[in-house]
């Protein structure tokens, strides 16, 4: 390797680390942002933080599968209606979605279960979804025909 040659990686090593350096240190000085990531001070705190919420999303879907089920066994107890809240549905519900409340969610549709889950709208019928949410959040929209969705 030639001497300029050398010259030239060391100096584009040093200009890197430079950069990486004034990056990392404006990132952990920076107020700007911090809500968004969980009030995390590193960069990486604040990948973490969003994964972890994508992660507790996602085994909140999960379990939530167990919802239509608890739907259908409601409405076969009660001449095919279904429930008009959380609280009647409350015996249905198995322990893992016992954070289920009429605060935070909400059965938006009415009357009998079975021409909701065979008619033709039921991909758009919804029988629960998450309530008093910010405008700007998504929320968890389980429909008549037992799919699960995180949409505005």
């Amino acid at each position: 390797m030639t001497i300029s040659r050398k010259i030239f990686v060391i100096a584009g090593s040093l200009i890197s680390l430079a950069l990486i350096g004034t990056a990392i240190f404006l990132t952990l000085n920076s107020r700007s942002g911090q809500n968004e990531a969980g009030d995390s001070k590193t960069p990486l705190g604040g990948l973490f933080s969003r994964a972890a919420a994508v992660s507790q999303i996602k085994q909140q879907m999960g379990d939530l599968k167990a919802a239509h089920p608890a739907l259908m066994a409601f409405a076969q107890g009660h001449q095919d209606e279904l429930p008009k809240t959380i609280a009647e549905l409350r015996p249905y519900l198995p322990q893992k979605l016992a954070y289920l409340d009429d605060e935070h969610w909400e059965l938006p549709s009415t009357g009998k279960m079975t021409p909701l889950m065979n008619g033709t709208a039921a991909n758009t019928a919804i029988l629960l979804q998450q309530k008093n949410l910010p405008l700007d959040k998504p929320k968890i929209i389980v429909y008549a025909d037992g799919h699960i969705e995180y949409k505005k």
